[in-house]
């Protein structure tokens, strides 16, 4: 049995991400009901769609492994939806990284959040409605 905690991982690299790329960032506690205009441009909400992983007990290789799946909804402010992006992200921890299973599983999943923050970070403002909206506001 695993139990997978990353929730503050998670929320701490998505909010650096878009902290870092957009001027004002407001966190909201849950979404908008429908039609409740709010003040902004955008609402972005990322999700995780699914996350896997994998032991060398399992694959019968000398590594643990992590994916994880994301939907970054793009919403707009009376909460209609623009734009949805997925992304996968993969970890790959091998013996010179770990020294026991939870070592091996947590290196896996940590690089899998590092490829995480770095497709956000690059892709984020390429996608269209974003890009747009970083061109309109400069």
């Amino acid at each position: 049995n695993w139990t997978i905690s990353t929730g503050s991982s998670q929320v701490a690299m998505i909010d650096k991400v878009l902290t870092s790329t957009f001027a004002k960032v407001v966190p909201l506690a849950q979404l908008p009901s429908a039609n409740a205009l709010i003040d902004a441009d955008l609402i972005v909400v990322p999700s995780i769609k699914e996350m896997q992983f994998g032991t060398p007990e399992e694959t019968f290789f000398d590594f643990y492994e992590a994916w994880i799946r994301y939907d970054i909804g793009m919403l707009a402010p009376d909460g209609t939806s623009l734009d949805n992006w997925e992304i996968v992200t993969y970890g790959k921890s091998t013996p010179a990284r770990f020294t026991s299973r939870t070592t091996g599983l947590n290196d896996a999943i940590a690089l899998a959040l590092r490829d995480a923050g770095a497709k956000l970070a690059t892709g984020l403002p390429k996608q269209p409605v974003i890009n747009r909206l970083l061109n309109e506001n400069r």
